[in-house]
């Protein structure tokens, strides 16, 4: 009957995580100016392209734009990019107007962001759905990407939020910045909302204890926020301080005019991987062996470390992720179904050679890929078994 289960859920997450029932390899066509194609290579700063032409596998070639997008991805010689259609354009079982195309330039074995986007999607923590495609720019193969949903999009049509802010470092919410990026001016609410985020955040270390889970628990979604923790430490994700989006919840906000906020995570490039080396990480380990928190560089993470109560909250949302999702036939099931997704890809030995453009990293070739996979697979494993060890000494 066990065996019965696990083929069932296996199943369940293949079809669910990957691509395959659409069986094929996705592919994308840019088509530059001669202008714009050589500025794409030789730039190193954000850069769009109001114009282009673009074509999904054998579709009509449409009108588009494109941009150079991303942080660090911008020293990639492959670029992280931005593409808006006109309309709805269906890549895989992805059917949007705007996509991140995310070079992985720094994904180790093209695997780990996959690996991330699916368990936050299968763990019910966000919603954005991601596909492997093959980029193809002025006719030269530009490698294999992961195209992905974009999480402001995805907020403003699917969840309808007013308000919606990316958090940086040293609880700084990017208002400013974004605004001031985008040329736009933010209207009243807007305002309003920045100003509620920030009050909310500048106040929560008055409080302790019960008092202070439920402060937090009024104003936003914290058992979202905790599993969310929860999960990174289990990924070991090695950046995710200013990888979250907090988005006023629409239904509260409309029926009962209050003021609620959600978290949208995205960016999983950095997971199997460790911490940023700054103080703040160094001196809270030493001081807080036994939290199990993976970073300390926000404010509201120190809390949860270093609040008895609150960290005792947070280790039993662990436990309960641990024990009810991420069992050894979910991890099974999930790096199954990345290798299912992934698998069409690696006979493409000019697509994997164009690896050797990454970051430092030798060039991949299937065997690799697949060897890394199943590294994945046993560490996720050993990790899982590893904190629920650790959970269980610590509740003696």
């Amino acid at each position: 009957m066990k065996n019965v289960k696990f083929l069932m859920l296996s199943i369940f997450l293949t079809l669910g995580v990957s691509n395959l029932a659409l069986a094929g390899i996705n592919k994308i066509y840019l088509t530059l100016s001669s202008d714009d194609f050589s500025k794409l290579n030789r730039t190193k700063g954000s850069v769009e392209f109001p114009l282009i032409q673009a074509r999904v596998g054998d579709g009509l070639t449409l009108d588009a734009s494109l941009k150079i997008r991303g942080n660090s991805c911008l020293a990639a010689k492959r670029k992280c990019l931005g593409i808006k259609f006109k309309d709805k354009v269906a890549v895989g079982t992805l059917n949007e107007k705007k996509y991140n195309l995310v070079s992985m330039w720094q994904d180790e074995g093209y695997v780990s962001s996959k690996i991330g986007y699916t368990f936050l999607n299968q763990t019910n923590i966000t919603g954005l759905k991601t596909t492997y495609t093959e980029v193809y720019i002025n006719g030269a193969n530009y490698g294999l990407y992961l195209l992905t949903e974009v999480p402001r999009t995805v907020l403003e049509k699917k969840e309808k939020s007013p308000f919606i802010i990316r958090r940086g470092y040293d609880a700084e919410f990017l208002f400013d910045k974004e605004f001031a990026k985008n040329g736009a001016t933010p209207t009243e609410e807007e305002l309003a909302f920045n100003t509620t985020l920030n009050s909310f955040y500048s106040q929560f270390e008055r409080y302790s204890g019960t008092n202070l889970i439920n402060y937090l628990s009024n104003n936003m979604n914290l058992n979202k926020y905790l599993k969310w923790l929860a999960l990174n430490y289990i990924l070991m994700n090695g950046d995710y301080t200013d990888e979250v989006f907090f988005y006023v919840n629409s239904d509260k906000y409309l029926n009962e005019k209050k003021t609620y906020f959600e978290i949208q995570p995205w960016d999983y490039d950095d997971i199997f991987k460790s911490q940023h080396d700054v103080k703040e990480n160094k001196r809270m380990y030493r001081k807080n062996p036994d939290s199990l928190i993976y970073c300390y560089e926000d404010p509201l993470d120190k809390l949860v470390g270093t609040d008895s109560t609150l960290n005792n909250y947070y280790k039993q949302i662990l436990k309960d992720l641990i024990v009810t999702q991420i069992t050894p036939e979910f991890i099974n099931a999930i790096i199954d179904g990345v290798k299912a997704e992934i698998l069409p890809y690696l006979e493409n030995t000019r697509t994997l050679s164009l690896s050797s453009l990454d970051d430092g990293s030798p060039e991949y070739t299937k065997d690799s890929i697949l060897y890394t996979l199943e590294e994945k697979r046993t560490l996720l494993l050993n990790r899982r078994a590893e904190t629920l060890s650790r959970l269980s000494y610590l509740r003696r």
